[in-house]
């Protein structure tokens, strides 16, 4: 079996912006306000896969028995530090061309938080085996 995850590069990473920086893993009041993390940022993503469109690749005929996607999930500093997009279980094709396309990212963000145009976080796309 295999697991496709989503986590940022570090769990102490922030969305990083000229003007004010947002957390994705504070979910005290649904990320609304400051937790017990190192941080004094407020924020939190939430990633779901459910949602999503999973179908061979075009390149292959894969079968997509035992490819199952994940749920919806919200990052939490060191409870929730990387989010299952996909899972194949122990007898599923582990050598294939799989797209997963339509998964939903929505972000908390205090009503205090400026807009702003240049929100940038570094995240780790990751497939490991089980």
């Amino acid at each position: 079996g295999w697991v496709t995850s989503l986590a940022a590069s570090a769990p102490t990473a922030f969305w990083d912006s000229a003007g004010t920086d947002v957390d994705f893993n504070d979910p005290t009041t649904g990320g609304c306000t400051d937790g017990a993390d190192a941080d004094a940022l407020k924020g939190q993503l939430t990633v779901d896969a459910s949602g999503g469109t999973l179908a061979a690749g075009a390149r292959t005929a894969t079968l997509l028995t035992g490819v199952t996607k994940g749920s919806s999930n919200a990052f939490n500093q060191a409870t929730v530090d990387s989010i299952t997009l996909l899972t194949g279980a122990a007898g599923s094709e582990d050598i294939g061309d799989w797209t997963l396309q339509g998964v939903t990212l929505s972000q908390s963000i205090p009503a205090e938080i400026p807009a702003a145009s240049d929100y940038d976080i570094n995240m780790t796309l990751s497939v490991v085996a089980s």
